[in-house]
């Protein structure tokens, strides 16, 4: 994830999940590319703020 952009990389857990942290969307979508390649699940998202909420 790192070699195709991301700001920072993370495993979730015990290792069957990882996560990056993209500031870009240009750079995210880079990423997700590029996983796409040779991963099966590969999914791009963003954080929900919900400051403020009731």
């Amino acid at each position: 994830m790192l070699e195709f952009g991301a700001d920072a990389a993370m495993m979730s857990g015990s290792g069957p999940t990882v996560f990056a942290i993209v500031k870009q969307y240009s750079r995210a979508k880079r990423v997700y590319n590029g996983l796409r390649g040779f991963c099966s699940e590969v999914y791009m998202v963003r954080p929900w703020n919900d400051e403020g909420a009731s």
